[in-house]
């Protein structure tokens, strides 16, 4: 069960304990994750994609493999009551209804059917009604408080804001794709904050509060640097290039009028200064 939850890339978190709070609780091998089948899901796709240019006798076959997938995926994980998908328990043979970002895995992937386009909207519902949403700086691992571990409350970490964030804005709902953009503007902001009072980009922050910090919990200190916090972030701003821009209360510029200069000019420059700082960190840590 440790060595299971290691290489699932959350270790250690209360997704796999039997009490959401401790390590000897851990029955990994009893959780069915949905993000795994979810990009199994959407492997099958990419490799098919693959097949109309390398073997297109394989096209069809491997449309069927997704197809059988995604199915599978919706009976197994999909939860009709809270209308969200849910890793599945087979020790008590139900959902653990409970919120993770990787029960959004499905809506980053596209394994759903075509005629299921308002389970985004669904999905948005279900975080709304957990309070998910209210946190000024990204989205909570978990709500878990108490199990001190790294991938719960209050650590936010970006491949799951990335997951959520690009779930939704692949949506066909515009309310849903708004508040992609939105989600996308705290973490780019909330990182934004941190470098400046740390100089450091870091692996997770701490989105609990108005001013986030370094994240904290788990088996070893915050880590700096950091590969995919920076690539989450430079995908985020070339995604929402025309839209970010940093607060007046953070552009520490000359206070006498500019006539010739745009805002937009000021934005782009802020932005840019921002990529440099991640530059800047990712060759401190290589």
């Amino acid at each position: 069960d440790l060595a299971s939850a290691a290489e699932s890339g959350w270790d250690f978190s209360s997704r796999w304990f039997r009490d959401r709070r401790t390590m000897q609780s851990i029955e990994t091998t009893n959780i069915v994750p949905v993000d795994l089948n979810a990009l199994l899901c959407w492997n099958a796709n990419i490799l098919k994609y693959l097949a109309t240019i390398s073997d297109k006798k394989k096209v069809a076959e491997l449309e069927k493999k997704k197809e059988s997938i995604s199915e599978a995926l919706n009976a197994i994980f999909y939860n009709d009551t809270e209308k969200s998908w849910f890793d599945y328990n087979l020790r008590t043979n139900s959902h653990k209804v409970i919120f993770y970002p990787s029960n959004v895995m499905p809506l980053f992937t596209q394994c759903y059917s075509e005629l299921d386009y308002g389970k985004a909207t669904d999905i948005v519902n279900f975080m709304k009604r957990s309070k998910l949403l209210d946190y000024q700086n990204g989205v909570p691992t978990s709500l878990e408080t108490n199990s001190g571990e790294k991938w719960d409350f209050p650590n936010g970490w970006a491949p799951l804001q990335h997951i959520i964030i690009e779930g939704m804005r692949k949506s066909n709902n515009p309310d849903v794709q708004e508040l992609a953009y939105k989600l996308a503007k705290k973490w780019v902001l909330a990182n934004y904050h941190v470098y400046q009072a740390t100089n450091q980009m870091w692996d997770k922050i701490d989105i609990v509060g108005t001013i986030p910090k370094p994240g904290s919990g788990g088996e070893y200190n915050v880590q700096d640097g950091f590969g995919w916090t920076n690539g989450v972030i430079l995908d985020l701003l070339a995604t929402y290039y025309d839209r970010m821009s940093v607060p007046k209360t953070d552009q520490k510029v000359n206070s006498a009028p500019m006539p010739h200069i745009t805002p937009l000019f000021w934005n782009s420059i802020m932005l840019i200064i921002f990529i440099i700082f991640i530059s800047h960190s990712y060759n401190h840590f290589i």
